[in-house]
């Protein structure tokens, strides 16, 4: 409250009480306010870049590790649904000169998965070793 505001208000009443409150009102900022502000301002737009930059890392790094395991989960029930995979097998190959063919047998089921006539060079190359 002004002066002139107390004054006028004891002339008009004799029973007066003065007291202090906070409101919200505006207020221009001084030169100092400006320069703290933009400061603020300024702080907050850099860490937002680095928090960014950091997201944007972690999300690709993440990314990359759910696309892995998607891969090993399409892989996996691929397998699963069609009850087989393909996988490198050591075969036995046997070689009949007399008949002149090569059978190839896996020897975890014993199944003949290949039969194949000799040619005649290696009937010829593999008689000449038992000679």
């Amino acid at each position: 409250m002004t002066e002139k505001t107390e004054q006028k208000a004891s002339q008009v009443s004799i029973h007066v009480e003065k007291s202090t409150d906070e409101r919200l009102l505006r207020t221009e900022l001084t030169e100092q306010d400006l320069l703290s502000k933009s400061k603020t301002l300024a702080d907050g737009v850099s860490t937002l870049a680095e928090l960014e930059d950091a997201f944007a890392s972690v999300k690709k790094d993440y990314s990359s590790k759910i696309q892995a395991l998607e891969a090993s989960i399409t892989s996996a029930s691929t397998v699963i649904r069609q009850g087989y995979e393909i996988r490198k097998v050591k075969c036995e190959v046997l070689k009949d000169f007399d008949m002149g063919l090569i059978f190839v047998s896996r020897p975890d089921t014993g199944e003949i998965i290949e039969q194949e006539d000799m040619t005649t060079e290696q009937r010829n190359l593999g008689l000449s070793n038992f000679e």
